[in-house]
């Protein structure tokens, strides 16, 4: 039987990186038209398709593949301290697990995650993709896939026209309604300590602040917004600053709590107390009260219920259920504690 051709063999007859090929393959502009028109006529020749696209029109209703699940995920120094997302991935991996699927994550380095994409379609071990951290504007993770047909899902809504199966959460009126609840209390001087840029999750979490203070006419001041890594270093870092400076912040809103652990130590370490001096919200109800010296108000969307959720949705898309049909919709809660109060000011 002849060998199977691969994205591997086309970029090394054609001299280019796979990632070019696996780009000029779905026809991407940035590549030159000539180079796209080499590899495809060249995959052509050699009959290169990806193997995991097969037969999937044709599929019986109901039938499964029972290949795997994949998850690519971007690999940074302080991804899998984030409890937020080791809950998440828990929630897919067991629940992949139940439905007789095998859980495939692929750490990787941002600069390779085309060529995962286009090395593990043509292993054809896998039925779908997980896909984290959607883009705020197009992803070409979406437009990738919907050309190949191959099976996935989305955690979050991006711009795509197209249907597409995904999770939406509304990380925008969570932060809204963080921004609210310290209204309430008085602050009228709230800063924003977010994720780093680059992601539809960090872009919804700012305009849900800028929103909330809006709603409550206050103009923002450009220099309390500060993003940077998951980690307590930054929090303690980026809210040290902010107290330091003239005028500083009453009030916090923190897009995950390992930043606000770091956040809280900024206070303390400055002799004022949470909840009486400073308040504080934060995303996220991962970590137990034992890490915070006083109970956190957060901003609560169960992570491995969501987990689950998606790899449900992966599933009937698999199935080749309707993609206009997979969507589903999660609405954070507020969760009030002692970690906001008044406005000393």
């Amino acid at each position: 039987m002849a060998k199977r051709i691969t994205l591997a063999q086309l970029a090394r007859d054609l001299g280019l990186s796979t990632a070019t090929v696996s780009r000029a393959l779905r026809d991407d502009e940035a590549v030159n038209l000539d180079t796209r028109s080499a590899v495809q006529r060249h995959a052509a020749e050699l009959g290169y398709t990806p193997r995991s696209s097969k037969d999937r029109d044709s599929r019986r209703p109901g039938a499964r593949l029972k290949g795997g699940f994949g998850l690519v995920h971007p690999l940074t120094s302080f991804a899998f301290e984030d409890p937020l997302l080791l809950d998440f991935i828990g929630g897919m991996a067991s629940r992949t697990f139940e439905l007789g699927r095998l859980f495939h994550m692929v750490p990787i380095e941002v600069s390779q995650e085309e060529m995962c994409y286009g090395n593990l379609l043509d292993e054809g071990t896998l039925d779908g993709f997980i896909l984290l951290n959607a883009r705020p504007s197009s992803d070409w993770r979406i437009r990738y896939l919907l050309a190949r047909n191959v099976p996935f899902v989305v955690h979050g809504r991006g711009k795509e026209a197209t249907p597409y199966p995904c999770l939406d959460v509304g990380f925008r009126s969570g932060h809204r309604r963080a921004v609210q609840h310290l209204l309430d209390f008085g602050h009228r001087q709230i800063a924003l300590l977010n994720s780093l840029p680059g992601t539809l999750i960090a872009a919804e979490w700012d305009a849900g602040y800028r929103e909330g203070l809006e709603a409550g006419g206050i103009k923002g001041r450009a220099n309390w917004i500060l993003s940077g890594p998951k980690t307590e270093e930054f929090g303690y870092r980026a809210l040290r600053q902010l107290l330091e400076s003239e005028p500083a912040p009453t009030a916090l809103v923190c897009s995950n709590v390992l930043s606000a652990k770091g956040a809280v130590q900024a206070v303390s370490d400055l002799g004022l107390a949470i909840g009486r001096d400073f308040s504080l919200v934060a995303y996220d109800d991962q970590l137990p009260g034992a890490f915070f010296s006083v109970p956190l108000t957060t901003i609560f969307a169960p992570c491995r219920p969501m987990g689950t959720m998606l790899v449900d949705l992966l599933d009937r898309a698999a199935a080749s259920e309707p993609y206009d049909s997979l969507h589903a919709y999660i609405e954070p809660e507020l969760v009030i504690r002692t970690s906001t109060g008044p406005s000393p000011a």
